[in-house]
């Protein structure tokens, strides 16, 4: 079926996965929050509408637009949006994201909630391309850029790269975070339930 579609001014198009010659049937929980964006919001969003997976964490970043670069002289370019993302069902990720089937908090180290106030998402970013366009007006011009600005003598693409690093998680880490847990104990039940039916 439909894993994504894009919808532009001038084309539209399906984009479809094919069935194995032997069907795998097996739990699938799907971790997301405000940081998930753009092709994981399209991999939640097309196994929540198949519902083939349950998307646990909370709502992610909403960036379900295509843009591309029209450069111009001295290293200038102008940024506009092409298409917009929908999921299978036809939801727009756009600003909105994907929200999950079943909202968990992360917690910090000493056990309450880290609530999601200090997350920026799509919809909060000035000038934002919202859900839909609004009275049928095609999408404008969304903003200018420079190319790849210098913030500290560093590039500022290789900055934001080099800050979410995070190396490969220890099994102790897994075990104290809260969200990874709770999926666990979800697909845990669900070989319960599975043994007991079978």
């Amino acid at each position: 079926g439909t894993i994504v579609s894009t919808k532009g001014r001038f084309e539209n198009k399906d984009y479809k996965a094919h069935r194995n010659e032997e069907e795998q049937f097996y739990p699938i929980v799907v971790l997301v929050n405000g940081g998930s964006a753009s092709a994981s919001e399209i991999v939640a969003g097309a196994l929540q509408d198949h519902k083939r997976g349950i998307i646990l964490g909370t709502p992610t970043f909403g960036k379900g637009s295509v843009q591309t670069v029209a450069p111009l002289q001295d290293g200038y370019g102008v940024k506009f949006t092409i298409y917009r993302y929908y999921t299978p069902n036809g939801r727009s990720i756009q600003a909105r994201g994907i929200v999950p089937d079943i909202e968990v908090q992360q917690q910090s180290a000493d056990g309450t909630e880290e609530t999601a106030a200090g997350i920026l998402r799509e919809k909060d970013l000035e000038n934002h391309l919202e859900a839909q366009p609004l009275n049928g007006e095609e999408d404008v011009l969304e903003d200018a850029l420079t190319g790849d600005e210098e913030q500290n003598g560093e590039p500022e693409k290789q900055r934001r790269r080099s800050e979410n690093r995070y190396g490969e998680l220890t099994l102790e880490e897994l075990r104290n975070d809260y969200q990874v847990m709770r999926a666990l104990e979800i697909l845990s039940g669900y070989q319960v339930f599975s043994d007991a039916s079978g």
